[in-house]
């Protein structure tokens, strides 16, 4: 697994505000993506999205399944972190409040933003919903039927619980669900109140 890391914020120092950078987590289909993009508008902050960058690559290379069966994590996960870490600096140099980053899994990755960021905070948003929302929505998502649907679903779930997504949901500083009570336009809401509460949290 990787550890080292090869960027560090060289730009800022002790004397600077200290940002925040929001790292939203949670199950395949909670409605991680969706909240990080409105967090990002509402909020006037970057937002970049680690799971839309898996997304395209899975498409490129015969869905998830196969591309990580035959690459291995080392590859399609732990190999990209230079370049989403060089992609995150890039955002941030040009916020003064943080940005939010969607779709991370370990706590190594949580440590590799801390050691890369070492005057700002970094804090831990977990989006959950039901088991049956999750699906129906990698339904209409994926154009898969119910039983590929949920196939490929139990096997995004236990990729992300071998990179360290159980570790992720109990370090959590705060967790939304996503329920059919309130729809939509009420999980948005919440999302947008609870990651002010951790870009607030941070004494400036």
């Amino acid at each position: 697994m990787r550890r080292s890391v090869p960027y560090h914020d060289q730009a800022r120092g002790q004397g600077d505000p200290i940002r925040t950078l929001v790292c939203v987590t949670g199950r395949s289909a909670a409605g991680k993506s969706t909240a990080a993009d409105h967090l990002g508008e509402s909020l006037s902050v970057p937002s970049f999205s680690l799971g839309s960058h898996q997304r395209a690559r899975f498409s490129a290379n015969g869905g998830p399944q196969r591309y990580h069966d035959e690459l291995g994590l080392e590859t399609t996960y732990y190999g990209l972190w230079d370049e989403w870490l060089g992609r995150i600096g890039s955002m941030m140099s040009g916020s003064r409040k943080g940005m939010v980053v969607e779709g991370v899994y370990t706590y190594a990755f949580v440590d590799a933003l801390r050691e890369a960021f070492r005057h700002d905070e970094v804090r831990i948003l977990h989006i959950a919903t039901s088991r049956q929302d999750r699906l129906s929505f990698h339904m209409k998502r994926s154009g898969l039927g119910r039983g590929a649907a949920t196939a490929e679903l139990e096997r995004l779930d236990a990729i992300k619980f071998d990179v360290g997504l159980g570790e992720m949901v109990d370090r959590a500083h705060l967790t939304v669900r996503n329920t059919a009570i309130g729809g939509l336009a009420g999980f948005l809401r919440n999302a947008e109140s609870g990651a002010a509460a951790l870009f607030g949290e941070v004494r400036r």
